[in-house]
């Protein structure tokens, strides 16, 4: 289906050769194919069945998982304590959510009062997911390796601990100590 939707879009689109140099950075090109083929009343509901299909749930979800993020750091005392309470009617952190509305509706607020508030939007989200997926990676690949040698004691994904300049199960490194694991 997204093949034949692409397909019939490249078809519409009133200037290829434009489009292929200067790219998109609106966004807008699907819904312009839309307007072509049958008027701006379709590209309307094109807009209004993604933003109700995919925008809703999708923010939806992201607003429920950073909630709860920001609750189990706050339960564990790495974030202020309010954010740890949980409303006792439905047992969901209020305050919580309630932090993470209020950003959001402020974030997209001020970006649509913005020229380029849309197109920076989706930058910084961008960016910001691609952090997120890089920085686990990196530090599980370069942290248990590079870690003992530059941290006072260092936990090993195994659990056991090493002393500075050790490996796993006291094999000596460079700086030649031994140490327990």
């Amino acid at each position: 289906m997204f093949i034949a939707q692409t397909w019939v879009a490249a078809i519409l689109t009133p200037d290829p050769q434009a489009l292929i140099v200067g790219g998109d950075p609106d966004g807008t090109a699907f819904y312009t194919a839309a307007q072509v083929a049958a008027g701006p009343w379709l590209a309307t509901v094109c807009a209004v069945a993604t933003a109700v299909a995919w925008g809703l749930p999708d923010s939806m979800v992201a607003q429920v998982a950073i909630s709860r993020l920001l609750y189990a750091m706050a339960r564990d005392r790495q974030l202020p304590a309010f954010l740890a309470k949980v409303s006792r009617e439905r047992n969901v952190p209020r305050n919580a959510i309630l932090l993470v509305a209020v950003a959001s509706l402020t974030l997209g607020l001020s970006m649509s009062a913005r020229g380029d508030g849309i197109a920076l939007l989706s930058s910084l989200i961008n960016f910001g997911a691609l952090t997120a997926f890089l920085l686990p990676n990196a530090s599980g690949s370069c942290g248990s390796v590079w870690a003992c040698w530059s941290w006072p004691v260092c936990i090993w994904p195994g659990g056991g601990r090493s002393c500075p300049g050790s490996l796993p199960g006291g094999t000596p490194t460079r700086s030649g100590k031994e140490c327990e694991s």
